[in-house]
């Protein structure tokens, strides 16, 4: 937030579009993570009875 209203100045509008823009790369960022992980998992072969 500090190198924002560096940027931009400080203002309600612009705190509340730097705290929305936080969420949406940390969103982004957990979701890109979570399926990547996903894939990783170990898959055992059936082996039928």
């Amino acid at each position: 937030m500090g190198i924002g209203k560096a940027v931009f100045g400080a203002g309600e509008l612009i705190t509340t579009f730097m705290l929305g823009a936080g969420w949406a790369i940390n969103l982004t960022v957990a979701e890109f993570i979570s399926r990547r992980n996903s894939g990783a998992r170990i898959r055992r072969p059936c082996t039928g009875s």
